[in-house]
């Protein structure tokens, strides 16, 4: 008897206010979790001492890019030190904006990689941004998505 296995992933999450102005209760899977408005008069002065939408939203980012990486290296054999990414989405909160969806002004995206040469540091970080979903709508979305890498002694 074979067991199929099902292709499709769906990630799933539910959020609810919490009667505290700019601060709502996440819950994915079991595990329930504060997030808040940052501490900004764009944000109407949100608390800002939890993690906040748009921080979780480019964490999901770099962490799918470092567990990918770590799968292609594996699938392709590849041996490799270690790899660090980080992410920084901008927008400027005055600027005047045409209704319809909304999306950074800018995006950056750096890998740092330890173990590698460079033209492996370049395929596996081609390789992540032909197949991570999330980096995908930010690519899309955000003209100016600017994505670095480089091999650290």
């Amino acid at each position: 008897m074979s067991t199929t296995i099902d292709p499709v992933y769906t990630a799933r999450a539910q959020s609810s206010t919490i009667g505290s102005k700019g601060r709502n209760l996440t819950r994915v899977r079991e595990r329930n979790f504060l997030v808040d408005d940052p501490a900004s008069p764009h944000y109407d002065n949100g608390p800002g001492e939890e993690l906040g939408a748009a921080e979780l939203f480019v964490a999901g980012i770099t962490t799918c890019a470092s567990l990918m990486l770590e799968r292609i290296a594996r699938a392709k054999e590849i041996a490799y030190e270690s790899v660090t990414v980080s992410m920084e989405g901008s927008r400027n909160m005055v600027k005047e904006r045409e209704r319809g969806p909304q999306a950074f002004d800018s995006a950056r995206l750096h890998f740092v990689y330890r173990g590698v040469s460079d033209e492996t540091a370049a395929y596996l970080t081609d390789a992540f941004q032909n197949k991570c979903p999330l980096y995908g709508s930010v690519a899309i979305a955000t003209p100016d998505t600017v994505v670095t890498w480089e091999v650290a002694e």
